[in-house]
């Protein structure tokens, strides 16, 4: 699980939102169409779950650079197809996806 945040925010249209979560992020909620998402430099550590990324569909921009994140990048990333900006820097081991490939 996704351990170290506390605050989170992304933006919907011009309208900036706050949602306030625990300290495990277990039940992320979908994102807004043309929705962006930066979560770099929060020292969050561990896995970045699946079930958070699968409701990544219309995300066009993600940052998680300079965090602490573990294990490989999932799978379900890949079916975010309208990205357009995706940072990693220094986080993740193993193989960029098949899938990425796909994007634009």
């Amino acid at each position: 699980s996704l351990s170290g945040l506390s605050k989170s925010s992304y933006l919907r249209g011009q309208e900036l939102l706050f949602i306030i979560v625990s300290t495990r992020l277990s039940k992320p909620s979908p994102l807004a169409r043309n929705s962006l998402l930066s979560l770099a430099n929060n020292e969050l550590f561990g896995k970045l779950p699946a079930s958070m990324t699968g409701n990544f569909t219309h995300l066009l921009y993600l940052n998680l650079s300079f965090n602490a994140l573990s294990g490989e990048i999932p799978a379900s990333l890949a079916q975010a197809l309208e990205l357009t900006s995706l940072f990693l820097s220094n986080n993740f081991s193993g193989n960029l996806l098949s899938g990425f490939g796909y994007l634009q």
